[in-house]
């Protein structure tokens, strides 16, 4: 009982903190499912992805309520997912135990040093087109807004966005960390999107690219039932109140907490072998 009231707990509390900084999870769920219940890496994964997954569709469902969701790049960012996301599946089979441990502690050490070196994004992107950005082709103009009456315009470069998210699609899953933590960026450095869009746009991504991976993971049986009600439930409970709490903190305090989570998760990942 204790154990279900703990999952119950930490599910609440990575749906809710996942959800505010539009990360979807994972990289709060890998660290202790590899740690506390030594998991193989398809079974870690898999678990992780099915948390993440109803994560994302509840906060998603609660952004779109409050109308600050860019369908448009979520349905096409989140379809050139796929691909990538396939593909990767086949090579978890193939990754050790240790070796996954290594591989996911290094990469959240180098999260942690994004966090805390990296410029923080400006609330509001420029609208008027003279911003300098990457692009491989025309940009497509949007314009949002949200439930409160906020507007937010900009320009999405649809090309990059979809090559970006091929080579995400294979990163994320052998991560198992839906992509939340690497979208965000991606659509505020890289695509220029409003923060607060950002977030709620990745959500949406992250749902997609998690609910057609996770069909091979459910096939093959690599998911944990007991693990994935407990922790599922509290995040979806808990990416409810993220998403009305969103707008109430600031991206940077935020991100550097998460930044703390992470190193701390990574020397304990790093150091369990």
């Amino acid at each position: 009982m204790v154990e279900i009231l703990g999952l119950l707990g930490y599910g609440f509390s990575v749906g809710c903190f996942g959800t505010l900084v539009g990360i979807g999870g994972g990289p709060l769920l890998i660290p202790m499912l590899a740690i506390f219940y030594h998991l193989p890496p398809s079974s870690t994964v898999a678990t992780s992805l099915s948390v993440v997954f109803l994560n994302a569709l509840s906060g998603s469902l609660a952004y779109h309520q409050e109308k600050r969701i860019d369908l448009v790049s979520a349905f096409l960012f989140g379809m050139y997912t796929i691909p990538g996301s396939i593909a990767a599946y086949f090579l978890l089979t193939q990754v050790s135990h240790s070796l996954f441990d290594k591989v996911f502690g290094v990469f959240l050490v180098l999260l942690a040093l994004y966090v805390f070196f990296g410029s923080p994004p400006s609330p509001h992107q420029p609208t008027d087109g003279h911003a300098q950005r990457r692009s491989l082709g025309p940009l497509s103009p949007r314009r949002i807004v949200d439930s409160d009456g906020r507007s937010y315009c900009y320009e999405v470069d649809e090309r990059l966005g979809n090559l970006i998210n091929v080579i995400f699609g294979a990163g994320t899953t052998i991560l198992g960390i839906g992509g939340g933590i690497l979208q965000v960026p991606l659509l505020v450095y890289v695509l220029r999107f409003p923060v607060h869009v950002a977030t709620a746009t990745s959500h949406c991504i992250t749902a997609i690219n998690t609910f057609i991976t996770l069909i091979p993971l459910l096939y093959f049986g690599h998911v944990d039932p007991k693990l994935t009600l407990c922790l599922g439930l509290g995040a979806v409970a808990g990416a409810r109140l993220g998403a009305r709490l969103s707008r109430r903190f600031s991206d940077r305090t935020l991100l550097l907490l998460l930044g703390i989570i992470f190193l701390f998760a990574a020397l304990r990942m790093l150091g369990s072998h």
